[in-house]
């Protein structure tokens, strides 16, 4: 490839990744949607301030670490953490070589280079002994 044409892609791929971001972030995106089920279903399902019935689920930011609360009458209540894990997309900034530092930075910083897990959480509900 000619000086010329090297430098215009290389231009354009800065161009995208600071005003789009890393790989995770355009592709995933910074938040996560977790399916919450429970055998029975009907449970409270509760992060922080947000709660739901089972099924259901919650749209949580990738960039922290949550425990999902359980509880419905007559059954024990559980806790389930979601942990961050390595999101594999952000191997896809290796892709905008050699500004692929620019987009690891920025998916790591919006949360986006994480996946939260388990994802679905799925919960067996013991019944309360008498």
């Amino acid at each position: 490839m000619r000086r010329e044409g090297y430098v215009a892609v290389t231009a354009a791929m800065f161009a995208a990744l600071i005003t789009g971001g890393g790989c995770s972030t355009l592709v995933c995106g910074t938040s996560q949607k977790v399916q919450v089920t429970t055998s029975p279903p009907g449970a409270k399902a509760r992060v922080g301030l947000d709660t739901l019935t089972t099924p259901g689920e919650f749209s949580l930011s990738r960039k922290n670490d949550y425990t999902i609360e359980i509880s419905k009458p007559g059954y024990e209540a559980e806790r389930v953490h979601l942990n961050r894990e390595w999101n594999h997309m952000v191997w896809g900034n290796i892709l905008l070589l050699p500004l692929a530092y620019i987009g690891l930075v920025i998916d790591f910083n919006t949360g986006a280079g994480n996946s939260l897990s388990p994802d679905p959480v799925n919960v067996a509900l013991t019944a309360k002994s008498e």
